[in-house]
């Protein structure tokens, strides 16, 4: 999950610059609490500094037990592609990088002792997750033990953010939803129909979604919201069909997207095209559902520099350790691994608040545009501004902590890469946020 390209106010709310990105969920089931130290060494370890030759340790939180294990998954794959190539060229500081999962399960009751143990146990400097439901309760913890936190959410709330601690290097529901909107109005459909989880999306992806396409003219014909994992979806599906919308906007888990669209197929042999989100743009998803039939039915709106100079090491690295196309939200959590580690490299430090005061130094531009560590590390040896360009495009944050940047529309091939079939600009965002682009 969106991207990032340019530094620009879109203004998609009153007083607030959108951006980021979400593992949009919020509910999910207890499960245990884990903590597992991987890449570089395991077990408890001090702080490392620049001569200290100790693992600088990142904590990994997101839900990689549970309901939402994929969303985990996601995160804790993509950082562990990052750590692969910081150690392979490198190192931070002299040191190898070593990440400590954190098993929230999306709960705040378990996030709060599993991140409460990293820190006292790992003594992690920085923290790359977690998400929108466990954000409130963990934040006072970051803050309190001055850990930079890149926050891995969509939500709304966050659009106005004012914590120094914490940054977004993903897409807000407000600004995808804006985007997944304008792509539907950019193809002159009328009427539409929501097919979204009920879970957190529900209440920011999809609001901003038909409010940004019913304020240009559109018309919503059905909206339903599903439970995940049910066997069979044909009730919402005949529902959705019988509305007869052009358009179906959706964001799904990759286990129910699959029943959704086998019914689909079952009921109208896919006849109505999807706009989906960049979670539908992972590589989970496709699978899932087939690459075909996400070619034949599906455009994902995500960032529009999917195929940038970010993605060759993040695939790279990817597929030396999971042999496959990267799932939904990786890149995001690559980035942000990699971020933090430019700033440290920037630092000089692994101090929380130097840290922390390097972030947009080695993100926002001007600079050099760095896609690997190992160019990044060595511009910033030579004292050099670097600007990070990732897997998720061109890092850049504004005063929110919040990214920013544009959006396009993506297709599956046939063996589940991308192809990009539209570009939605800035001017374009502003308009169909603003409600002056109709279709």
């Amino acid at each position: 999950m969106g991207g990032r390209n340019a530094l620009v106010d879109i203004g998609f709310l009153a007083g607030a610059r959108a951006t980021g990105r979400t593992r949009r969920r919020v509910a999910a089931l207890g499960a245990g609490l884990a903590l597992a130290a991987v890449i570089a060494g395991c077990g408890s370890t001090a702080p490392a500094s620049a001569t200290s030759n100790k693992p600088i340790v990142i904590g990994v939180e997101g839900p990689m037990t549970g309901i939402y294990a994929e969303i985990g998954a996601g995160l804790w794959n993509g950082a562990r592609a990052a750590a692969a190539e910081i150690n392979a060229e490198g190192g931070i500081l002299g040191n190898k990088i070593q990440l400590v999962q954190i098993d929230d399960a999306d709960d705040p009751a378990d996030a709060v002792p599993a991140l409460d143990t990293a820190i006292a146990t790992n003594h992690i400097v920085a923290l790359d997750g977690s998400e929108s439901t466990v954000l409130p309760a963990i934040e006072p913890i970051v803050t309190e033990n001055q850990i930079p936190e890149m926050f891995q959410g969509g939500s709304t709330a966050f659009n106005t953010n004012t914590n120094k601690w914490v940054w977004r290097p993903s897409p807000s529901d407000s600004s995808l939803g804006v985007a997944m909107a304008a792509y539907a109005l950019s193809k002159h459909y009328t009427r539409a129909a929501i097919l979204f989880t009920q879970n957190a999306s529900a209440g920011t992806l999809s609001v901003q979604v038909k409010q940004t396409f019913t304020q240009n003219g559109g018309k919503i014909v059905s909206d339903q919201l599903i439970t995940p994992g049910a066997s069979s979806y044909a009730s919402v599906v005949e529902a959705v069909v019988a509305s007869h919308p052009q358009v179906v906007f959706t964001q799904t888990d990759p286990t129910s997207g699959a029943t959704i669209w086998k019914n689909f197929q079952q009921i109208d042999n896919l006849a109505i095209p999807f706009v989906g989100s960049d979670l539908t743009a992972g590589g989970d998803f496709i699978s899932a559902i087939g690459a075909s039939v996400a070619h034949k039915s599906l455009l994902s709106v995500q960032g529009t520099t999917s195929t940038g100079p970010g993605v060759a090491p993040f695939v790279k690295y990817y597929k030396q350790l999971f042999h496959s196309t990267p799932i939904s939200g990786a890149n995001y959590s690559y980035d942000a691994i990699l971020e933090f580690a430019l700033a440290i490299q920037e630092a000089g430090s692994t101090n929380g608040s130097k840290i922390d005061a390097a972030i947009a130094k080695v993100s926002n531009p001007p600079g050099i545009d760095v896609s690997t560590w190992s160019t990044g590390l060595k511009d910033l040896k030579a004292k050099k501004k670097v600007h990070f360009v990732g897997a998720g495009g061109p890092a850049g944050f504004n005063q929110y902590h919040n990214s920013v940047g544009t959006f396009g529309a993506f297709r599956a091939n046939a063996d589940g890469s991308l192809t990009s079939v539209a570009s939605l600009s800035v001017s374009t965002l502003a308009k169909a946020a603003a409600g002056q682009l109709h279709p």
